[in-house]
């Protein structure tokens, strides 16, 4: 035996050797050999996480770093743990020499400052000291929130200032410097402050005014990045405002266009505060010339009272309106007044104005047969002249332009267009073009390219050709575009081309009417694409049809028919050749009535139980030419943007004629009144004065419509001075005649002179009126 050996890791050689003196076989005196002594040592590098400072999350996953200082691979048990409430065990096989992460399971962490402490086992570790390794981590939290609204709160009187404030708290472990938002209604202000850790103090904005009524929401709110308890970043309170305010809601009446009578002048109030009113006085004012005041007690809140005031007897003209509300200290002058304004017009209906444009269609010949219009995009306009040629224009309203564009097809018989022509089109790109002129030719104009496509013929039907009364119109139905055609030519055949299968389809034939069954020149239809109901005007007997374009069915109720006698002409006059729909809004749809006439209509559907017409300004007889020119064959109208951006309404006459007018209307969404036979007119005074006598019991004119003279007969109380004024459309006076009555009396109103149309006579006695309406016809 030799000493003890303490070995250290390596390979070694081992040598042991005999001595002997006189030995005489030396070869075996030693023997050599190695020995590799093997090391066991499982070592701690670092605890990689937790350490040092972090912020708070969900979870965070312990992890160190350990390396094999041995020889051999080892497998060992490594421990973790946080303070005294978290310990977790994993086994890890490491190669020797290596080194490896170990990760452990998740830790919630809390605020604070934790110990930290990570050991192995492995039997026959040469190295405890490196068994084991501590630290410590602290962990740290964002948050801050708000605490306490301080101003404002509760009920607040307006036109109150208030300076806000608001109290935020730093709940969390760093020095933080954040913005705070207080938002008051549509109020809105931030703020920064930097508070230490635990601390809370107060932030103030600058002052706000309460000024509208009503109850208000206020937030305040935090912003910092990080922050980890977001349930105190908001606060949410609310103030009421209070005020002392009525105002006027609405004017009911007069309305924007009536007729020449006694009027009682009417208006909403309504309590706008948050506590019933005093007694106040409201004001309603008819400029020039009428005002008068009315008191209202005791308005609750939120209440509305309908106030009526003293009559008002207008005549013919324009008047501007204003209703006031008189309350001291009100808080809100923006709703104390409306206005408005008012149109006096002996036909109930604004007529508008119609304006020649000087600038001639070009072309070498007039308007007639087979002229139309079109319109895409709403300010490109398109004119087929018709009238045997094949002229094909467009005029840019914007530029006020004329450019001749590719001719219309001759066909395949060469046919330039005559009567019975018609366009439609989509709006955007594409014209659709029945050529007419006992044709059955149909085509598609693209307005990009400006070419012409030929489609399939207009089914022939019952075996006529396309000639006179033919109408089409573009409509949509789920989803698919369809041109609807009604053929005229005395047949009640109803069409509609499929665009996208590029194929007529045969559809419910349009009702024949109470006679003359067939539809002549003079018909039209128009669409109304978001209702989806197609009208028809039908030549001859004025009636008016509407079509059901989502149930393919005509409506078994007729529509109202267009009246014979327009109010501005005075004579009977039925729908033939050159008349033409519009349809503008699904409540207003423009007519023309054509055959030689200068009459102009509105159409109503949605009025009434089958629709209202309305007498328009007459389309002007003679143009700048001095030739007096009225709508007949080739007449049509449509509806375009003018300069500036004004809808208008764009008509040619056809007969022969080369100008297009243009009808505007200041009022043109206005509420329409029909017109009333007559009228009484009451006193315009509050209280009648001694004296006065009450309207007359009986009056008449005869006859009316009036020819020559008429006879103007009164009944009365009493004997008094009458005076009778005549007005035509625009209010102006054309007649006027003062007499002395008895109880019973008669007038002669002599017309000689005066033009034919319509007219207002208005008869008054003291302070009392009678208006009648009365036509003259020579």
């Amino acid at each position: 035996n030799f000493p003890n050996w303490t070995p250290t890791r390596g390979t070694f050689i081992t040598r042991c050797s005999t001595y002997l003196s006189g030995d005489r076989n030396p070869t075996n005196d030693t023997l050599s050999g190695s020995v590799a002594v093997q090391v066991k040592d499982i070592g701690i590098i670092e605890i990689v996480v937790p350490q040092g400072i972090m912020d708070s999350t969900d979870l965070i996953y312990p992890q160190v770093m350990i390396r094999n200082y041995g020889t051999n691979n080892q497998t060992f048990n490594a421990t973790f743990k946080i303070g005294s409430t978290y310990l977790d065990s994993r086994t890890k096989t490491i190669p020797a020499g290596e080194q490896d992460t170990v990760n452990f399971a998740g830790w919630i962490p809390i605020r604070g400052t934790y110990s930290t402490r990570c050991s192995t086992y492995l039997a026959g570790d040469i190295n405890p000291t490196n068994d084991t390794i501590s630290g410590t981590v602290t962990i740290s939290v964002l948050d801050v929130g708000v605490t306490e609204i301080i101003a404002p709160t509760g009920i607040i009187d307006s036109g109150t200032t208030i300076t806000p404030q608001v109290r935020v708290s730093n709940f969390g472990t760093e020095s933080v410097l954040f913005p705070i938002t207080l938002r008051i209604g549509p109020w809105a202000q931030t703020r920064y402050k930097m508070l230490l850790s635990g601390q809370t103090d107060t932030v103030g904005f600058t002052d706000w005014t309460a000024q509208t009524p009503g109850k208000f929401a206020v937030i305040c709110s935090t912003a910092l990045a990080g922050d980890l308890v977001p349930s105190n970043d908001w606060l949410i309170d609310s103030i009421l405002i209070r005020v002392l305010d009525v105002g006027v809601a609405s004017i009911v009446a007069p309305a924007q266009i009536v007729l020449p009578e006694t009027i009682l002048p009417q208006a909403w109030v309504k309590n706008y505060g948050t506590f019933s009113s005093s007694s106040f006085d409201v004001k309603f004012e008819i400029l020039p010339g009428y005002t008068d005041i009315a008191n209202v007690a005791n308005l609750n809140v939120g209440e509305s009272l309908l106030v009526t005031f003293a009559p008002w007897i207008d005549t013919c003209g324009k008047y501007t309106l204003k209703c006031s509300t008189l309350l001291a200290f009100d808080c809100n002058n923006n709703n104390d007044y409306k206005t408005g304004n008012v149109l006096v017009s002996l036909t109930g209906t604004n007529p508008g104005t119609w304006v020649e444009i000087q600038k001639p269609i070009p072309g070498s010949k007039p308007l007639k047969d087979g002229s139309c219009l079109e319109v895409i995009q709403d300010t490109l306009l398109f004119v087929v002249k018709g009238n045997k040629t094949r002229d094909f224009y467009r005029l840019n309203t914007k530029q006020d332009t004329w450019v001749k564009m590719a001719d219309v097809p001759a066909g395949p018989n060469n046919k330039p267009v005559k009567k019975g022509a018609k366009m439609t089109s989509d709006g955007e790109r594409y014209i659709y073009l029945a050529k007419g002129g006992n044709t059955l030719e149909f085509y598609r104009y693209d307005v990009e390219k400006d070419t012409w496509q030929s489609l399939p013929d207009v089914p022939l039907g019952s075996g006529k050709k396309v000639k006179d009364g033919t109408a089409m119109a573009f409509c949509e139905k789920s989803g698919e575009s369809f041109v609807y055609l009604l053929k005229g030519v005395k047949t009640q055949e109803f069409y509609r081309f499929r665009i996208s299968a590029d194929s007529w389809e045969r559809m419910p034939d349009a009702p024949p009417g109470k006679q003359k069954p067939g539809y002549k020149k003079g018909s039209d239809i128009t669409c109304d694409n978001e209702n989806k109901i197609i009208y028809c005007l039908k030549d001859r007997t004025n009636e008016m049809f509407a079509y059901d374009v989502l149930n393919d069915t005509w409506l078994c109720k007729p529509l109202t028919s267009m009246p014979l006698i327009h109010l501005l002409y005075g004579k009977k006059k039925k729908v033939k050749e050159g008349a033409a729909l519009c349809l503008v809004t699904p409540n207003n749809i423009y007519a023309l009535k054509g055959g030689n006439t200068c009459e102009f209509w509105l159409f109503k559907p949605q009025e009434g139980d089958s629709g209202k017409w309305f007498s328009l300004a007459l389309l002007p007889a003679a143009g700048s030419d001095g030739k007096k020119k009225r709508v007949k064959d080739g007449g049509d109208l449509v509806s375009v943007n003018c300069p500036p951006n004004e809808k208008c309404l764009l008509a040619i006459k056809g007969n022969k004629t080369d100008k297009l007018w243009k009808w505007t209307d200041s009022l043109f969404k206005s509420v329409l009144f029909s017109i009333k036979p007559y009228q009484h007119l009451e006193s315009n005074s509050s209280e009648e004065e001694p004296g006065s006598i009450k309207p007359l019991t009986i009056f008449q004119v005869r006859p009316n419509p009036i020819r020559e003279n008429a006879l103007i007969q009164f009944t009365t109380p009493e004997a008094s001075a009458v005076t009778i004024r005549l007005y035509n459309v625009i209010g102006q006076e054309c007649l006027k005649h003062i007499a002395n009555l008895t109880k019973t009396g008669t007038i002669t109103l002599e017309t000689k002179g005066i033009p034919t149309g319509a007219y207002i006579l208005k008869v008054t006695i003291k302070n009392h009126s009678i208006v009648q309406k009365i036509i003259i016809a020579h």
